[in-house]
């Protein structure tokens, strides 16, 4: 695993002690949410049904690790402590949908938007950071961070 969303789950991990239930949303081959379950956490997971999550499955039984997997096409996952998202929303159509249900998921989120440079665009879409992170100040921003010159991390209570 990449060291680049270390720094995302030291703050999320900061504020949301274990053993929070929370969900990897957008959770692809699960990395991220693995490691939290090692830290004790109670993790479900919730992406489209892809080869990724049918990955992310087989290491959750190699394991012998037990955890919901949610198919965002069929559940809509609630009553978490905490929901995170990293690197995921940049390649949502829409964002403010994406946002709105991911809150639905929650009572905290945690989400980073990428503010990229142009030639960086070819697999992401561009993001109206700005707007976003007014729209999250708006909401009762818990932290807010920037991270690798160009990824802004914010915790909120939607």
């Amino acid at each position: 695993m990449s060291p680049t969303k270390l720094p995302y789950l030291g703050d999320l991990t900061e504020v949301v002690p274990p053993p929070a239930r929370i969900l990897d949303y957008g959770c692809g081959i699960g990395s991220d949410g693995l490691m939290l379950m090692q830290a004790g956490y109670e993790v479900a997971f919730a992406d489209f049904d892809n080869p990724s999550v049918a990955y992310l499955r087989w290491r959750l039984e190699q394991r012998g690790l037990e955890a919901k997997v949610y198919d965002l096409d069929r559940d809509r996952p609630r009553g978490f402590d905490a929901a995170y998202s990293f690197d995921v929303i940049e390649h949502a159509e829409d964002p403010w949908c994406f946002l709105s249900d991911l809150g639905d998921t929650a009572d905290l989120v945690c989400v980073n938007f990428l503010d990229e440079p142009e030639e960086r665009l070819a697999l992401h879409r561009r993001l109206p950071v700005p707007e976003l992170l007014h729209f999250v100040r708006l909401t009762g921003p818990v932290r807010e961070r920037v991270y690798h010159g160009h990824s802004h991390l914010v915790l909120y209570r939607p």
